[in-house]
C-alpha cells in the first residue's frame, strides 16, 4: 500500500504545471497600479498569454516565433533571444506573465525614458553598466537580420558597422568606446531609431488589443 503511495506520488510530480486560469484580485489590482493597462486590458492579456502557454510559462522559442510572426520576411531570432534576456527579470529562463507584461507595458504604452533605460538594458548585454561597440554590433546586426530588407537605409547606416560607427560618434561624448546610461539616453533623443526598431512590433501588439 506504501508503495502504491509512493507511485501515485511520482506521477503527481510528473503532470505538467497548468497556470491559474485567471488573475486573482490581488494580482489585477498591482498589476494595474505597476502597468500602463487597466483591469480590462489586463484580463485578456492574461486570456490570451495562459492559452498560449499553458503552463504560465514563456520560453524562448515560443517567444521567438511571436516575433515571427510580426517579421515573417526577415530572422527576429536573434533579436528576439536579446530582448527575451530583458523580458525575463529574474534569469529563470523562462517569462512569466508579470514579466510579460511589465515590460510589454514599458515598451508599448510607456514614457520616453521609461523606453530609453528599457532599452539600454537590452544593448548593455553584460549589465556593467556600458554599453560597447561590440554589444551595440550584436544588437544592430540582429535588428538588420530581422528588418533591414524592410528599410531603405542611407549609405553611412546600410550595414550594421555603419550605423554602430554613426550611433557612437553621435553619443559616446567622452570617446572613451562605450556608452553611460545618460549617454546613451541623451544620444537616443535625437535618434529614434534607437527605440522605433525595440518596440515597434510590441506596439503593434498593443494595438491590436484595442
Amino acid at each position: 500500500m506504501g508503495k502504491n503511495h509512493s507511485k501515485s506520488k511520482d506521477v503527481d510530480k510528473e503532470k505538467p504545471k497548468k497556470a491559474s486560469k485567471k488573475l486573482s484580485p490581488e494580482d489585477l489590482e498591482e498589476l494595474e497600479q505597476k502597468t500602463y493597462f487597466s483591469r480590462k486590458e489586463l484580463r485578456k492579456w492574461y486570456k490570451d498569454f495562459v492559452r498560449d502557454c499553458p503552463t504560465g510559462e514563456l520560453k524562448l522559442d515560443e517567444f521567438q516565433n511571436i516575433y515571427k510572426q510580426f517579421f515573417p520576411t526577415g530572422d527576429p531570432s536573434k533579436f528576439a533571444s536579446f530582448v527575451f534576456n530583458v523580458f525575463d527579470d529574474n534569469r529563470d529562463g523562462h517569462i512569466s506573465f508579470r514579466e510579460f507584461i511589465a515590460a510589454l507595458s514599458i515598451t508599448s504604452r510607456g514614457t520616453l525614458d521609461e523606453k530609453l533605460d528599457w532599452a539600454f538594458s537590452l544593448y548593455d548585454v553584460d549589465k556593467d553598466g556600458y554599453i560597447t561597440k561590440d554589444e551595440m554590433a550584436n544588437i544592430v546586426e540582429a535588428i538588420y537580420s530581422m528588418i533591414g530588407s524592410m528599410l531603405d537605409l542611407p549609405t553611412d547606416e546600410d550595414t550594421p558597422q555603419k550605423r554602430v560607427e554613426k550611433i557612437f560618434s553621435n553619443m559616446d561624448i567622452n570617446y572613451d568606446g562605450k556608452l553611460t546610461r545618460d549617454e546613451f539616453k541623451e544620444g537616443s533623443k535625437n535618434d529614434p531609431w534607437i527605440v522605433q526598431a525595440l518596440t515597434m512590433d510590441m506596439s503593434a501588439a498593443d494595438e491590436g488589443r484595442n
